[in-house]
């Protein structure tokens, strides 16, 4: 708790100091700008920016500048204002909406809608731009102080952390305990792992050296887990899987012998020696683990070689970016009726439109009420704007009442201030939305109220919020609805495409015309898929056995494409077999002789490929439905 305080109290005099300061160089008329870096400058630390600081800086620079512009035309005409209000609105929508990250429009929406409740003259325009420049600037500064260097930091606290969750899942597993709860804690670290390996892409697809080898080993240490879950699954597809009960125990000695190797390996970077004779090894499970071990050890060697030699080179031959992942295309491709960025883009556009007309017509001093009411309760996903649009009464009922009884009491401006700030520092500690909407509208009104009548002030704060939530309820229902159901079989369509196309790329690595990068690329989207998934509150059996039985799909992909872009498989007769295949679907016809392969052959890598392979098979045809919302 008292760390709690600690850090939301120096975040809270942070944000306060520079306000400040930001009104000392640019004006009180530019105070809520300084509001909105400050929001922003918080906001993209969880996004690394600092791959490409020059031209992140640009596009910041070329949003903020773009958005200043616009809202000044917006106030000299009220038809020029609809055109603006709807461009502006649907642009920020749209390019801080994504398919597969958490959306980042909140402080460029709430600078634009701040900049047309407060508009400035011709004369003071220049400044406001100036205030709006060095506010792109602000957002780029904490990048290099907290992300610099962000993924070689994180990494190995994740391996670390990861090979320690992984021990105890071993206890668990020779205990009979359940290991749902580790199993998600270790989820949880790969994938945040993937998702900081997304932000590091050059372009968007180009991922540096060590950025592989950083990935190879996080897909390594999941690849372990998912071989552990082999040790407590009391279902197998194929008898060639089953563990032998009596060997159980000595398997999971020996894999809790080697993490703790791998953990100090990864720790203090000490050698590691095998004592174990690989041929005589009947689990064919752990003849993969061994294998997987081989692989980690030759990333972090390669790893550390390039961190001793600071050789961050970005990426070599000719491989361009395909088609398909090109930001042009993906942006092209987002302009659909069936994409949640142009129907968020679309909705939060026309209901802001809508609202700066009303303003703008009625004259409404504190109409901008109105557009910030719109902004915050439509969503990209239907559902959560009814409940944004509940909270939002309830918390501004409850905060107008406080604010109301308080000012009633308190007269002296100097103790109102105190008030208001004070509402601020409590808003920080609040996590659910009602909660905030409570403070922010102490905030808001107790502002207004310093030079208005509270009462007048709390009657018109109410009407103009249920002016707002009607025109967003009536705009999400009937423009461009998308719900949760049509969001999540996106997902699950996307999750099976992506595995298919890595699929794709082990047909083409087979005849050595494979792109690495766009291996590495599809291998990060799962991940994301995930998180997304799990933000929709959709935690029922049917979506958790999905996406088990897809991560093991992925993994299994990962694992056989690695031995074959390695040259792993020693057997030729399985090399042939690969290699006269069109794609892998073909080898469903010889899967007997895989499964003799991975009983009869001495080689560990092609024993190894073939139960991936099988694996592969078993996936693709399996008879399960998708699954349904």
């Amino acid at each position: 708790m008292k760390k709690l305080i600690m850090s939301k109290t120096l975040i809270f005099l942070f944000v306060f100091s520079f306000i400040n300061i930001f009104i000392k160089l640019f004006g009180s008329s530019n105070t809520l700008i300084g509001v909105t870096v400050v929001t922003a400058m918080l906001m993209f630390l969880e996004r690394d920016l600092t791959i490409e600081p020059i031209k992140n800086t640009f596009k910041l620079l070329a949003i903020n500048v773009f958005l200043g512009i616009l809202s000044f035309l917006a106030v000299q005409n009220i038809w020029i204002g609809v055109v603006a209000n709807f461009t502006a609105l649907f642009v920020v929508g749209y390019l801080f909406t994504y398919d597969l990250k958490r959306p980042m429009y909140i402080a460029f929406g709430l600078q634009y809608l701040f900049m047309v409740g407060s508009p400035v003259s011709a004369n003071e325009f220049p400044v406001r731009l100036l205030s709006l420049a060095f506010g792109a600037l602000c957002i780029m500064i904490p990048q290099f102080l907290v992300n610099k260097n962000k993924l070689e930091k994180s990494s190995k606290k994740i391996f670390v952390s990861t090979s320690e969750d992984m021990l105890t899942k071993i206890k668990c597993i020779k205990e009979n305990k359940n290991i749902e709860e580790i199993n998600l804690k270790i989820e949880n670290s790969i994938n945040s792992l993937k998702k900081m390996l997304y932000d590091n892409r050059k372009d968007e697809f180009y991922l540096n050296d060590s950025a592989i080898d950083i990935l190879n080993m996080g897909l390594s240490l999941e690849r372990i887990s998912l071989i552990l879950d082999n040790y407590c699954d009391k279902k197998t597809n194929d008898n060639i899987f089953k563990i032998v009960n009596k060997n159980k125990i000595a398997s999971l000695d020996i894999i809790e012998s080697e993490i703790k190797k791998l953990k100090l390996y990864i720790e203090k970077e000490e050698s590691i020696e095998y004592d174990l004779n690989l041929d005589e090894i009947e689990d064919i499970n752990l003849c993969e683990l061994y294998n997987v071990l081989n692989n980690i050890h030759d990333y972090f060697d390669e790893y550390k070689k390039r961190k001793n030699t600071k050789n961050k080179k970005l990426y070599t031959g000719n491989l361009g970016i395909p088609s398909n992942f090109k930001v042009s295309n993906i942006q092209m491709r987002g302009l659909s009726k069936e994409s949640i960025r142009f129907s968020y883009a679309i909705k939060v556009a026309l209901a802001g439109a809508i609202a700066g007309f009303i303003m703008d017509y009625f004259n409404l001093s504190e109409g901008r009420w109105i557009m910030f009411t719109i902004f915050s309760v439509i969503q990209p996903y239907s559902e959560n704007c009814i409940l944004k649009s509940k909270k939002r009464i309830q918390g501004t009922l409850v905060g107008g009442t406080m604010i109301f009884i308080l000012f009633s009491i308190i007269k002296e401006p100097s103790m109102r201030g105190i008030v208001i700030i004070l509402a601020g520092y409590l808003g920080s500690y609040t996590t659910d939305y009602r909660d905030s909407m409570i403070f922010n509208t102490m905030s808001a009104i107790g502002s207004a109220a310093m030079i208005g009548s509270v009462s007048i002030l709390f009657i018109n704060r109410i009407l103009f919020v249920l002016l707002g939530i009607a025109i967003g309820l009536v705009v999400n229902k009937f423009i461009l609805p998308y719900d949760i159901k049509k969001g999540y079989k996106y997902l699950v369509d996307m999750y099976e495409r992506v595995n298919l196309e890595m699929i794709e790329e082990i047909n083409l690595c087979i005849k050595s015309k494979h792109n690495n990068y766009k291996m590495k690329n599809l291998l990060l989207v799962p991940g994301l898929i995930e998180d997304r998934m799990s933000l929709m509150g959709i935690n029922d059996n049917e979506q958790k056995h999905f996406i088990k039985k897809q991560k093991h799909l992925t993994s299994s992909i990962y694992n056989l494409y690695v031995n074959i872009a390695t040259n792993n498989i020693k057997d030729d007769y399985v090399k042939e077999i690969l290699k006269e295949s069109n794609c892998i679907s073909e080898c469903e016809e010889v899967k007997d002789v895989i499964i003799d392969s991975i009983k009869n052959t001495e080689d560990i890598g092609t024993k190894v490929a073939c139960k991936n392979l099988l694996q592969i098979l078993n996936s693709l045809n399996s008879k399960e439905q998708k699954i349904t919302v």
